[in-house]
């Protein structure tokens, strides 16, 4: 399969839907078997795989390889005794041909496996057919009329969002009772007489109350003279 270059690199430097740090070991027809700690980043189908410097930074500039994720299965790798959280990928058309990964635990082998197993064209293919066999049977009972949801049998509900009034409850019909079944009230008392308020004794001043006030206006003069 060939490949553009400078589109790889440019695809590379893209968003990955899922990157992170893992040590890989290429199949044994490669030439270093042993496992090496790489970085990698899943953009659509393409797994990419960047070295590390001697200070330990990821070489950006242009990825060390990268897998076409098309007629694999991965899975995780409970076989590998000498290594702990890993799991494989392998290609159908080279069965011989495995490669394993190393994760630092088990929850990154499990997101690591989920999102790989996302990633092929072949399984968006699928995933798309059948939504649309889905939406082509619900047109097809839509138009069935023994159906529940059909517009014959669909009763209207009302809308707590509606800004429309709201019709008020029907009442049920008020009974109304016979002339004969009804028992005859008593005849209503008159209420007793309120007696007259008295009316307030006007008081005459006494002599001494009289002299008094004279004495008090006669202080008054002397004052405002």
């Amino acid at each position: 399969m060939k490949f553009n270059e400078k589109d790889l690199v440019n695809i590379a430097h893209g968003v990955a839907q899922y990157e992170g740090r893992m040590e890989h070991r290429a199949p044994p027809s490669f030439r270093d078997t042993g496992f090496r700690e790489r970085y990698f980043k899943l953009i659509g189908n393409l797994l990419f795989y960047f070295r590390f410097t001697e200070w330990g930074t990821v070489e950006t500039k242009e990825p060390a390889g990268v897998l076409v994720l098309e007629n694999y299965s991965v899975q995780p790798e409970y076989e590998e005794t000498d290594v702990s959280f890993s799991f494989s990928i392998l290609f159908l058309d080279e069965p011989d041909k495995k490669h394993v990964f190393c994760c630092r635990t088990d929850s990154d082998v499990q997101k690591w496996v989920n999102a790989l197993q996302r990633a092929s064209y072949q399984h968006w293919k699928e995933k798309l057919s059948s939504m649309q066999n889905h939406i082509e049977a619900l047109r097809e009972a839509r138009k069935s009329p023994y159906m529940f949801h059909s517009e014959r049998w669909r009763t209207p509900r009302p809308n707590p969002f509606s800004l429309s009034p709201v019709p008020s409850p029907q009442l049920p019909p008020r009974r109304v009772h016979s002339s004969s079944s009804l028992t005859p009230t008593p005849p209503l008392l008159p209420a007793p007489p309120v007696p007259p308020r008295p009316r307030p004794r006007r008081l005459t001043p006494t002599p001494s109350q009289n002299n008094l006030a004279k004495s008090n206006e006669v202080a008054d003069d002397l004052i405002k003279f």
